[in-house]
């Protein structure tokens, strides 16, 4: 049972990696459609989505997995 267990997780997690990766594109093709729709300018599109790539990494991290470096 602990094996058929410890399976399941390992291959759950490329699911899941699949899964979020799915949500992060449709994101990113949501954003840039609306500012399209909306007529933003290219250049502010661009500044734009890099705040909001930016924002999406930063609420992500795993902060307890980095070392800090001084």
């Amino acid at each position: 049972m602990l094996i058929a267990t410890s399976n399941f997780r390992v291959l759950r997690r490329p699911l899941e990696s699949a899964l979020n990766t799915l949500v992060g594109v449709l994101i990113v093709a949501v954003v840039r459609a609306s500012m399209l729709y909306f007529g933003v300018p290219a250049t502010s599109q661009q500044i734009v989505f890099g705040i909001v790539l930016i924002a999406a990494i930063a609420l992500t991290i795993d902060r307890s997995k980095m070392r800090i470096v001084k």
